[in-house]
């Protein structure tokens, strides 16, 4: 991935130089620095600017909210400062060797060229690696909550925590390996050796390896994601059920569900908010995992470079906007994130539903009502039993369905910082 680039590079500025071989100086110069240049300019100058943007964003956003965050936010924005690091040198170095272009003595900014790519697909193997780093510390952070909900056992959330350290490390020593041969195969290219024909099949073969390692830990990381997702969705689901069964249990004892203060009513209103919450969290984890594929679709551009120069601007142009919706997507996801990591471990720590079945309660309160309380038990049955003595459930899905504006999220002043 990374040395094919450079290849790719030196191709193209090579095959100028022989077509164009009687024009010197100045002349040869400003051949180099030509129209590929211009795009390669136009497309990333552009980019450097959002990205900047997006930084500033990022440290203004951590300002105004640190005082109130816990650790792993601060994890959480730590390592989202490094990557948008890594991004904004990654413009300045990828612009840059187009300059090298214009040195007076046109060997000498081929090398300039080639010295500065070598640096810049280092810092792209750590920008990727670093997305991956992200995505991972999410998914500890929910299968955290997942733990505290009893979801996961301790045992689970341990091993899954040491396999996601063991799979960073692994992929991490991969990460450096490839920009080690990044580094060899780019001072090669830039000696303008005969050898730099040769290496080219090689260096195809390092490009898969390199495009399926970031393509497999983007999957991995992905799957990992969405197995927490589901089981945070299925609690929720059974909350659901704990929380029809109160609020019939409430029914069948004639409690009034208009207060404010009764216990079912808040329950369904912090089980819609959660219901919000862990949507909007679900939704952006699906957004991380479409820019980290998109990305990967930009890397299969490098290879076809080879043959058209031109190509190589779609890796530019897909790739940065794959890196723009994966930055905006972790500023988006902060909030939902600690909302539901709050909402879910608050249900830990409170009391615990009743979790009675339907049928039970209903069987059971409609034979209190019948025999041992005989003049409660018409009114009683009005609430309680509808057709053959079954459960009337409507009432309760009406309250649910009233209840959904209370989904909208909690104002600052209330919302944990448990993340």
């Amino acid at each position: 991935m990374a040395t094919t680039f450079i290849v790719a590079e030196i191709i193209h500025s090579e095959s100028a130089l022989i077509d164009n071989n009687i024009i010197e100086g100045n002349n040869m110069t400003s051949l180099l620095f030509s129209t590929p240049s211009y795009v390669v300019l136009a497309i990333n100058y552009p980019f450097l600017i959002v990205f900047v943007m997006l930084f500033v964003t990022s440290i203004a956003s951590y300002v105004i909210q640190r005082k109130h965050m816990k650790r792993n936010q601060h994890v959480l924005f730590s390592l989202l400062f490094i990557l948008e690091s890594l991004i904004c040198v990654n413009m300045l170095t990828r612009t840059s060797a187009e300059f090298g272009f214009l040195h007076s003595d046109i060997y000498l900014g081929k090398i300039i060229n080639a010295v500065i790519k070598i640096f810049d697909r280092c810092i792209v193997n750590s920008a990727v690696y670093m997305e991956i780093v992200i995505m991972c510390h999410i998914s500890l952070v929910f299968c955290e909550t997942c733990r505290l909900i009893n979801a996961f056992s301790v045992d689970v959330v341990k091993k899954i925590r040491q396999c996601v350290i063991a799979f960073l490390l692994v992929f991490a020593l991969l990460y450096v390996i490839l920009s080690a041969i990044a580094v060899v195969f780019g001072a090669v290219v830039s000696s303008g050796s005969q050898a730099q024909e040769a290496v080219i099949p090689v260096n195809m073969v390092l490009f898969l390896t390199a495009s399926l390692l970031f393509f497999a830990s983007s999957l991995m990381v992905s799957i990992l994601l969405n197995i927490i997702g589901r089981k945070l969705r299925h609690h929720l689901k059974e909350s659901k059920k704990r929380i029809m069964n109160a609020a019939l249990h409430d029914l069948s004892f004639k409690q009034n569900l208009d207060t404010q203060h009764t216990p079912s009513v808040e329950w369904i209103k912090t089980y819609n908010i959660k219901k919000s919450a862990l949507l909007k969290s679900m939704i952006i984890q699906y957004g991380l995992s479409a820019s980290l594929l998109l990305q990967c679709i930009g890397f299969i551009f490098i290879p076809s470079s080879l043959g058209w120069s031109y190509l190589l601007n779609m890796f530019h142009a897909i790739y940065n906007f794959g890196l723009t919706l994966f930055i905006v997507f972790i500023l988006i996801i902060y909030h939902p994130m600690k909302q539901v990591t709050k909402l879910f471990r608050e249900s830990s720590e409170t009391s615990k539903l009743p979790s009675t079945p339907l049928a039970t309660v209903c069987i059971k309160n409609s034979s209190s009502s019948d025999h041992d309380h005989p003049p409660q038990g018409e009114e009683s049955s009005k609430i309680v039993k509808g057709h053959n003595h079954t459960c009337d459930c409507t009432m309760v899905e009406s309250i649910l369905e009233e209840l959904e504006v209370c989904s909208s999220v909690p104002s600052s002043g209330d919302e944990g910082n448990h993340v």
